[in-house]
C-alpha cells in the first residue's frame, strides 16, 4: 500500500507540473499581447514620444524585454504553484515511505531553500534590472550597428561594432551572475539535506 501511495502521489505531482507548464504559454502571450497595446495607447496621448529615438526604445523593449519578462514571471508564478503542490505530494510520499525523521531531514533543506531565496531577494532584483537594461541597451547597439553598417564610415563602423561588442559582453555577465545565484539557492537545499539524510538513517540503523 505505501508503494503505491509512493508512485500515484509522485504521479500526480508530475502531472500537475506538465499542466503548469501548458497554461506559463497561454498566461505570458495573452498578458504580453495586452500590455503591448495598452503601451502603445498610451504613448500615442502624449504626442512629444512619438520621436524616432523614442519609438525604436519602445520596439525594442516590447518586442525583446517586454516579452521575455512576460514569459519570465508567469513562468515564476505558475511553477510556484507547480512546485508548491509537487513539494506537497512529494513530502506525502517520502511521509509514507521513509517515515517522518527522514521526511524531516527533507523538509530542513526546503526551509534553508525558502529562507536563501528571502536572504538573497535584494540580490537578485539587482541581478534581474541589470539583465533587463543590458539586454536593452544591447538590442538598441544592434540598431546603430546596422545603420553605421550601410551608412556610416569605416571609424564609425568599428566604434559602432566595438560599443555593440561591449552591450553583449555586460548582458552575458549579467545574466551568468544571475544563472550562477540561481543555480546555488537550487542545488543548497539538496546538498545540505543529503548529509542530514545519511545521519538520520545511520543512527536509525543503528538503533
Amino acid at each position: 500500500t505505501a508503494i503505491i501511495h509512493f508512485f500515484s502521489t509522485i504521479a500526480a505531482a508530475y502531472v500537475f507540473g506538465a499542466g503548469a507548464q501548458c497554461l506559463t504559454v497561454l498566461v505570458a502571450s495573452r498578458s504580453w499581447k495586452h500590455y503591448s497595446q495598452n503601451l502603445v495607447a498610451q504613448i500615442a496621448r502624449n504626442f512629444q514620444l512619438s520621436s524616432e529615438a523614442n519609438k525604436k526604445l519602445t520596439n525594442a523593449w516590447i518586442s525583446g524585454e517586454a516579452l521575455s519578462t512576460f514569459e519570465i514571471s508567469s513562468q515564476f508564478f505558475i511553477d510556484l504553484l507547480g512546485v508548491s503542490l509537487n513539494i506537497a505530494l512529494t513530502m506525502y510520499a517520502f511521509i509514507e515511505v521513509l517515515g517522518w525523521h527522514l521526511a524531516g531531514a527533507i523538509a530542513a533543506g526546503l526551509i534553508f531553500s525558502i529562507w536563501a531565496i528571502r536572504f538573497a531577494k535584494d540580490r537578485i532584483e539587482k541581478l534581474a534590472s541589470g539583465i533587463q537594461h543590458s539586454k536593452v541597451a544591447a538590442l538598441i547597439s544592434i540598431q546603430s550597428l546596422w545603420d553605421q553598417a550601410f551608412w556610416g564610415s569605416r571609424e564609425s563602423f568599428a566604434e559602432a561594432k566595438a560599443l555593440s561588442s561591449d552591450q553583449a559582453d555586460k548582458f552575458m555577465r549579467a545574466s551568468y551572475n544571475y544563472k550562477i545565484l540561481e543555480q546555488v539557492i537550487a542545488c543548497a537545499p539538496v546538498l545540505l539535506a543529503m548529509p542530514l539524510v545519511a545521519y538520520v538513517s545511520v543512527n536509525e540503523v543503528g538503533s
